[in-house]
């Protein structure tokens, strides 16, 4: 089931909830740091790095992103709770053959971009159900830096 295009983002009393007039869908428990927003050209992959290209279907669906932080560590790993079952396509920034265990590939991809040259991730998925969505560190690595954090995008079952 889809969410519709027109979703509205609002944080209420201690949680966040994204919702839409075909569906709602309650984000929560946002683990320090992880935003909750929309996909659309423009928004922060990882702060402050901006997403440029991704899958069609992807517009408009709620996402959860992390701040960059320090390029010599591990991308953050972060969490988030959810009130029904989603797939949750998790964008990976394309350094050091990092895979995330458990997660399936897909052939999508996305761009984002850094000073206007593009960076690749790679998609791939997972089947959540109703509860808490842990999101891994990306520890890939080019020499000595890092790649950025993972972004999830949630699509409702």
């Amino acid at each position: 089931m889809k969410i519709a295009k027109t979703l509205i983002v609002a944080i209420l009393a201690g949680f966040t909830a994204v919702t839409g007039s075909a569906n709602e869908l309650k984000v929560s428990e946002l683990s320090k740091g992880a935003k909750l927003t929309t996909v659309k050209e423009g928004i922060m992959r990882s702060a402050p790095y901006k997403l440029a290209k991704f899958p069609d279907f992807m517009k408009e669906l709620p996402c959860v992103i992390i701040p960059r932080g320090k390029g010599n560590v591990p991308g953050a790993a972060f969490s988030f709770t959810i009130d029904q079952p989603a797939t949750i396509y998790l964008l990976v920034h394309v350094r050091g053959k990092f895979a995330p265990e458990g997660w399936e590939k897909t052939e999508y991809k996305a761009v984002w971009l850094v000073n206007n040259s593009p960076y690749k991730d790679e998609i791939f998925k997972k089947d959540f159900p109703a509860g808490k969505v842990e999101i891994p560190e990306h520890a890939g690595k080019a020499g000595t830096v890092f790649g950025v954090g993972n972004m999830a995008v949630i699509q409702v079952k």
